[in-house]
Formats: structure tokens, C-alpha cells, sequence
């Protein structure tokens, strides 16, 4: 729908002024409000590119299906992780017996949408610490993991992260 509340207002004013992207991120999960994918759809409707950050786990299909005719540039999902136990060690969901799944499911439903916009990615964020820094933990996802991301277009995006002044690069 038409965005016409104050956030609405103020991605106006940056539009009017010049910018031209806008990321959609926060420090905690973007999509706890609930017209995030109406604010990207504004976005670009007024000619700005649009990036979504998201951990997967609060957008229902629906939603996600809005955000994909939104044409975002790039939806990234932090998934951080190739197994379920070790997902929960780093992400500490509240319910650790349907996050992982939702944020594949997430990137599945991105995934398949992004055949339908050519102008969007799926990024796939893994932040490498002290919880993933093993290289099997991160990249050994399984075939289902695969066959997800070859639906689409999806790419890793990963970022390393001192710990503890250990070389995380020497098992790589």
C-alpha cells in the first residue's frame, strides 16, 4: 500500500535530496515492522535502489512475495551457519526448533522469486567467529542447501571476524 506515515515522509525528503539507494537494515530484524516491504516498494518506485537485510525468521510468504515485486537489488538473509545446532549456538533464537528452518525456507521463497526479477540477488551473510569458524560448520550445508540456492540467484557473502587474535583463515 501507499506509504504515508512519518518514515514514508522522511524517505521522501532523502529521495527529494538526492540519495540513490536506500538499506534497509537495523540492529535487530527489519522485518518486526510490519510494512517494511511497502517502504521498499516506495523506495524504488521513486527511482532509489533498494538493499533488505533480514534474518528470515519474521517474514511470513506472503510478505516475502511483496518484497520480491518491490525489486530490491539485493535481499541478504544471515544465516551464519550450515547446521541447525550450531544456528542456534550463534543466533540464540527464541525458538530453536523452527528458526533454521524458516530461514531456509526464507531464502528458498527468495531464491525462486528472484527468477521472476531480474534486477535481484539473494545474498546469503555469514559473519565467520568463534562459534562458525570451522569451514564445515559454514560451507557444508547438504544437498537440500543446494538445490535451494541453484533455484535462484543466491551468492555467500561472508565476513570474518578477529577472534581471540587467531588466524580464522588457517583451516581455509
Amino acid at each position: 500500500g501507499k506509504i504515508t506515515n512519518i518514515t514514508g515522509t522522511q524517505l521522501d525528503k532523502l529521495i527529494n535530496d538526492g540519495i540513490k539507494g536506500v538499506i534497509f537494515t537495523g540492529g535487530g530484524e527489519p522485518f518486526l515492522f510490519t510494512r517494511l516491504e511497502d517502504l521498499v516498494y516506495h523506495a524504488t518506485e521513486r527511482g532509489a535502489d533498494s538493499v533488505a537485510y533480514t534474518n528470515g525468521n519474521c517474514i511470513s510468504e506472503r510478505r516475502i512475495k511483496k518484497l520480491i515485486e518491490a525489486q530490491p537489488l539485493l535481499v541478504r538473509v544471515s544465516l551464519n551457519c550450515g547446521t541447525k545446532s550450531v544456528y542456534n549456538q550463534f543466533h540464540n533464537p527464541s525458538d530453536e526448533n523452527g528458526s533454521f528452518e524458516r530461514c531456509l525456507k526464507t531464502i528458498e521463497y527468495l531464491a525462486q522469486g528472484s527468477l521472476a526479477n531480474p534486477k535481484m540477488s539473494v545474498g546469503i551473510g555469514v559473519v565467520i567467529n568463534k562459534i562458525n569458524q570451522d569451514k564445515e560448520v559454514i560451507f557444508d550445508m547438504g544437498e537440500e542447501f543446494l538445490n535451494i540456492t541453484i533455484s535462484g540467484k543466491c551468492h555467500t557473502i561472508a565476513w570474518p571476524v578477529v577472534v581471540e587474535s587467531k588466524d580464522i583463515f588457517q583451516n581455509f
